[in-house]
C-alpha cells in the first residue's frame, strides 16, 4: 500500500501505461471480435457491392443489408471458420438451427484471395446462384470471420420473402 501521495500516483501511473501497452496487443477491438473492425466492415461491403452488381446484371434490385441478418451471418461465419466449410473453397446449402428459416451462402476462401471470390463461386454452383438472383428476397445479411490458417469463411444470408397477406 501507497504511503504518500505521490507514491500512488506513480503506481498509478504505471498501471495506466502497462494497460495501455498490452490492450492493443491482446485484444480486439469492442463489438468485433475477428479483429480490424475496419477492414472486415470493408470485405463485408464488398461482398454487398459484388452482390448487387451482379443482381443489377439480370435486372434484380439490390439486396439492402439487414442488421439482425448480419449479425446471425457473422455469429455463423465464426462457427463455420472453427468447425469447417463443408466441401472446403465451395459452396454448400442446408437447414443450420442458429440461422433459423433462411437462406444461405457460405465459402471459405484462401488468404490470399479477395472476398469478392465468394460471389464468382456461389454464381458457378445453381442452388447458390438461384439463392443470389432471387429478385423476391427482401434483403441479406453478411459475415467474414478468419480461419486459424489465415483464410476466411464469408456467409451471406437472405431473408425470407414475405407471404402474401390474405392467405
Amino acid at each position: 500500500m501507497p504511503r504518500r501521495p505521490h507514491h500512488a500516483l506513480a503506481f498509478l501511473l504505471g498501471l495506466w501505461l502497462a494497460l495501455a501497452a498490452v490492450g492493443p496487443l491482446g485484444f480486439a477491438a469492442a463489438g468485433d471480435p475477428d479483429g480490424a473492425p475496419d477492414e472486415l466492415a470493408a470485405e463485408r461491403a464488398a461482398v454487398a457491392a459484388a452482390t448487387d452488381a451482379v443482381r443489377a446484371a439480370v435486372g434484380a434490385r439490390p439486396l439492402p443489408r439487414q442488421a439482425g441478418l448480419d449479425a446471425t451471418a457473422q455469429a455463423w461465419s465464426r462457427h463455420l471458420a472453427v468447425t469447417g466449410v463443408p466441401r472446403p473453397g465451395g459452396t454448400f446449402d442446408g437447414p443450420a438451427a442458429a440461422v433459423g428459416p433462411t437462406r444461405w451462402n457460405a465459402a471459405a476462401l484462401a488468404p490470399d484471395q479477395a472476398v469478392a471470390v465468394a460471389v464468382t463461386r456461389w454464381l458457378g454452383d445453381p442452388a447458390s446462384r438461384a439463392r443470389l438472383l432471387d429478385g423476391a428476397a427482401p434483403g441479406s445479411g453478411i459475415g467474414i470471420a478468419r480461419r486459424a490458417d489465415g483464410g476466411r469463411v464469408v456467409v451471406q444470408i437472405y431473408a425470407e420473402p414475405a407471404e402474401p397477406s390474405g392467405r
